[in-house]
């Protein structure tokens, strides 16, 4: 087989995995507008502010009002990776579901591109970097589902595919992964920060 026809048929499959995903992401779009109500609308709007740097900055003010130091230098390594994802939004330039489909009716907008999902990948991030550094697993599943709960509240209000929020939940987790690995490394750096 030569090379032209081995790159066109991964070109086809790519193309073909893109469509399938694009289809699905189309029907659950639909299927959840159906959905809405008036009180899930408050309550969808409510779950997506968990997804503004704002909250957890505010977290992380508290955590130094209360000397939990090591809460506040999780979180800034958590605000420090979500500047990953303005490289991605630029690139990839995905237009927002409301854009693409004109009888999408968003309850919100959004200026930027729609992969990945900033809110989620900042809730994520976030939740699940504290998590993982407790290490109790009832506060892990917790985050975990917060962190869904922002993700399904993106797609609700209309301003993100599925997949968006998918790749922005699995984004997160694994930079707060390594974020737990450099845990002992930032607790350091919290020792150090207090005996000076």
């Amino acid at each position: 087989m030569e090379k032209n026809e081995i790159s066109k048929k991964s070109e086809l499959s790519l193309n073909t995995i893109k469509e399938v995903i694009e289809d699905i992401d189309y029907e659950v779009i639909v299927k959840i507008q159906k959905l809405r109500t008036k009180a899930g609308n408050y309550f969808w709007h409510a779950i997506s502010f968990l997804g503004y740097p704002f909250v957890w900055s505010a977290i992380s003010i508290i955590a130094i009002i209360i000397e939990l130091y090591h809460i506040t230098l999780v979180l800034t390594f958590a605000g420090l990776s979500s500047l990953i994802i303005f490289p991605i939004k630029m690139r990839i330039e995905r237009r927002r579901p409301y854009d693409k489909y004109k009888h999408i009716r968003p309850l919100t907008r959004e200026k930027d591109s729609s992969f990945p999902s900033g809110h989620t990948y900042f809730a994520t991030v976030s939740a699940m970097s504290l998590a993982f550094c407790y290490g109790d697993i009832l506060l892990i599943l917790g985050m975990l589902c917060l962190s869904i709960f922002v993700a399904i509240s993106r797609v609700y209000l209309g301003v993100h595919y599925p997949s968006d929020v998918a790749a922005s939940l699995i984004l997160g987790i694994i930079v707060a992964m390594i974020i737990y690995l450099l845990f002992p490394h930032i607790m350091v750096l919290h020792y150090l920060v207090l005996e000076s």
